[in-house]
């Protein structure tokens, strides 16, 4: 499957009787499920690819006998693949590179925690909120507005040179009929029909409290005006550590509600 971006995807039919998924990628993203066969998969991380802190029974299986002599003795390997043949080839990558590779991915990991913390090995982290404040207009009788709107917040795994946080706002609580208004690379509005008890609202309203380090006020809004809710995540003029400005990376609606994916390098 050819995108459009110039990405593209292999395809592998396989039977719903012989899918496991909890043989899944933790990379693994559901594209689309006509069926509601599959339960929601966790947001993507590459927890899966971490290396594990090596235990002492492990290092063992590794760096034994057979390892080191094969090790010192790099021509008797070659001898033994000549003269024996397929086999004892196959012996030596069981012997040689499966260890190899498994003491690499520790040091590798070991390495990394010892220069940049803890934090590198981590899993996903902690789900955070921001609560956005109502703010009633004063000049509508029987305005009739709910109190605050909360918004989730999913930061992604640490990667060097930049950071992803994913969003998204319980809007079905309020309103319904959630569709796309307006939309770019630097910002997005959506539009949904609040419910009957919330018709009459005029107001706005933006955050008040945050979660998430370094939230500006201005990247989310919201507008309630004409029996419409309007939820607005804006990077206008929001720069990065670096002075890079902010980019919504992703936009979408699931289950009735607003998502995105915005990021920025760090």
């Amino acid at each position: 499957m050819q995108f459009t971006n110039e990405n593209r995807i292999t395809l592998s039919p396989v039977a719903i009787a012989q899918f496991d998924p909890l043989k899944n990628d933790s990379l693994s993203i559901l594209l689309l499920d006509k069926d509601a066969v599959f339960q929601p998969f966790p947001p993507p991380s590459d927890r899966d690819s971490l290396p594990s802190p090596p235990t002492a029974p492990a290092f063992a299986n590794c760096c034994n006998d057979r390892f080191l002599f094969y090790l010192t003795n790099c021509y008797y390997c070659e001898i033994l693949v000549k003269t024996l043949g397929i086999n004892e080839e196959v012996n030596q990558h069981d012997v040689m590179t499966q260890p190899t590779l498994v003491m690499m991915g520790c040091s590798l990991g070991l390495l990394a925690t010892s220069l940049f913390g803890s934090s590198v090995l981590a899993q996903t982290p902690k789900p955070q909120t921001a609560t956005l404040r109502v703010y009633p207009s004063l000049d509508v009788a029987q305005n009739k507005c709910p109190k605050e709107v909360v918004v989730n917040i999913q930061p992604s795994p640490y990667r060097e040179g930049g950071y992803t946080r994913t969003g998204r706002v319980q809007l079905t609580a309020i309103a319904d009929a959630v569709q796309f208004e307006t939309s770019d690379r630097f910002s997005v509005t959506w539009r949904a029909r609040l419910k009957p008890q919330y018709s009459s609202c005029v107001a706005t309203a933006g955050v008040l409290k945050s979660e998430t380090s370094g939230l500006s006020e201005s990247l989310l809004r919201m507008r309630f005006i004409k029996g419409n809710a309007y939820f607005i995540v804006d990077s206008t003029g929001l720069s990065d550590a670096n002075g890079y400005t902010l980019e919504i990376l992703r936009q979408n609606i699931e289950a009735g509600n607003p998502v995105w994916r915005w990021g920025g390098t760090d």
